[in-house]
């Protein structure tokens, strides 16, 4: 009994640790040749008195000596830390949730067809039963005895044709999903997961307020080399110099839309 209460306990512990999790907006940008800082906001609800806040899923080389955090609402900003989670699954890439997601839809489209498929089974099953129960009790006349005999060709055919479609679809869909896990287990194999960062705020209301907090930090998971573009409309033209920036970051978090 004892072991099942402690197992309980952690479960509460870890649903309300992940429930504490925030999450945040990147606003803007700035890459430096090794680095990057990194401005973000992120909207809190807070209740009345002091609370503990984490805003999740941050590179896990963030700067803590660079954190800057202020905050706008009807609180006060107590502390500001950082920290590395290393019990979290750390930031899973987007193409790996995207199979995740595909391998889920198909599994419960197989899942659907193949209880589609028992209730026809069922369903046969039952319809020859009953014919025999019928031929066993009953006495028929010819006209009855034909009737029943085109329901049950019609009906049995109806049932044959849509289980062996159904077969069919279920192998295609196996098919399907034995290639989407294969792919997802080569990039599992090429991806290697690391652990997050996190802001831990401490933070005092005197009453129930929605605030909002602007925080920014270096990171060096970011950087840029540059990259140089020679065009020429002929050979005895000048040539133009473009000068490019090759930008790189392995954050974990998706940089569209940002300044």
């Amino acid at each position: 009994m004892k072991r099942y209460i402690v197992s309980i306990a952690c479960l509460v512990v870890i649903i309300s640790f992940l429930r504490a999790q925030n999450s945040y907006n990147i606003d803007q940008v700035v890459v430096y040749r090794q680095g990057a800082k990194i401005s973000a906001t992120a909207q809190l609800q807070l209740k009345a008195g002091n609370s503990e806040q984490i805003i999740g899923d941050l590179p896990s080389t963030i700067d803590g000596n660079s954190l800057q955090v202020s905050l706008r609402g009807r609180a006060i900003l107590l502390s500001a830390s950082s920290r590395i989670n290393y019990l979290g699954k750390g930031n899973t890439p987007a193409r790996i949730r995207q199979l995740q997601d595909s391998i889920q839809l198909i599994a419960d489209k197989i899942d659907w067809l193949s209880n589609e498929q028992a209730i026809y089974q069922g369903e046969e099953k039952m319809i020859i039963d009953n014919q025999k129960i019928t031929n066993e009790k009953e006495k028929v006349t010819a006209a009855e005895l034909g009737q029943l005999a085109d329901f049950y060709v019609n009906r049995l055919t109806a049932i044959r044709k849509k289980t062996y479609s159904n077969a069919i679809e279920i192998r295609k869909q196996n098919e399907i999903k034995s290639n989407l896990v294969k792919q997802l287990n080569e990039l599992r194999a090429n991806t290697r997961q690391k652990p997050t960062g996190e802001v831990v705020l401490n933070l005092s209301a005197d009453q129930p307020a929605r605030v909002t907090i602007d925080f920014s930090f270096y990171t060096t998971d970011a950087g840029w080399s540059p990259l140089y573009d020679l065009r020429s409309p002929g050979t005895d033209k000048p040539l133009d110099l473009v000068y490019k920036a090759n930008v790189h970051q392995t954050t974990g978090s998706d940089w569209d839309n940002v300044n």
